[in-house]
């Protein structure tokens, strides 16, 4: 409730605006927290095969969430919408379709309390829905890498698996320190960076200088 939270809110759609003003001609484009680590290496490889279609179908993807609240005009139960704090990635055909609509939506939707709600809207009111293509799936995590571990075991999902996390919302410095050096490591070895790998990193090695 305070007045810095009510006014993070607006600042998802004008970053936008100013993101394709300032990359025009772009194949994708993405909008996160100052606290979100994106492995940049596992990006690259998940967009590389999508970049030659970027300009042509939209593409709006990231991690699905659902919220009551914030209604459209035209009259939804809920809303999905991509967590903004796990990332949200536009391609150039949605950045294209959405960013003449932004100052409107600005208006339209200044009431709606999360930002990454209001560009979920400004999406569909252009006719771009949340999809999450199958090799998207399970790839933007909100939470921290162990957490993320930790969730995946809970949900009988194979920590130990081969999918390449793309986002951790909310690293900790501990955690940073241990995920930037497995990125490197396996950079080095010519290896992608796996969720099993990462699980075997954070089991091991030792914390960062003061931290506890």
């Amino acid at each position: 409730n305070t007045s810095g939270w009510k006014r993070d809110k607006d600042k998802n759609l004008p970053a936008l605006s100013v993101l394709y003003e300032s990359f025009p001609n772009a194949p994708f484009y993405m909008l996160l927290d100052d606290g979100t680590h994106v492995v940049l290496a596992n990006l690259d490889l998940v967009l590389a095969p999508r970049e030659p279609d970027a300009y042509k179908e939209p593409l709006y993807a990231g991690l699905l969430r659902r919220v009551a609240g914030c209604r459209p005009t035209w009259g939804a139960e809920d809303v999905v919408f991509a967590h903004g704090g796990s990332g949200i990635l536009l391609n150039a055909a949605a950045m294209r379709r959405l960013y003449p609509a932004i100052p409107s939506c600005i208006r339209q939707f200044h009431d709606c309390w999360g930002g990454d709600i209001q560009v979920s809207l400004c999406l569909a009111q252009v006719g771009i829905a949340l999809s999450i293509p199958a090799d998207f799936q399970g790839l933007f995590f909100g939470s921290g890498p162990t957490a993320a571990l930790v969730a995946s075991e809970s949900t009988q999902q194979p920590h130990a698996s081969q999918l390449l996390p793309l986002t951790f919302h909310t690293t900790s410095l501990a955690e940073l320190f241990r995920l930037r050096r497995v990125e490197v490591a396996s950079a080095s070895e010519g290896a992608s960076l796996t969720m099993n790998r990462l699980d075997s990193a954070l089991h091991v090695g030792s914390d960062p200088p003061g931290d506890k």
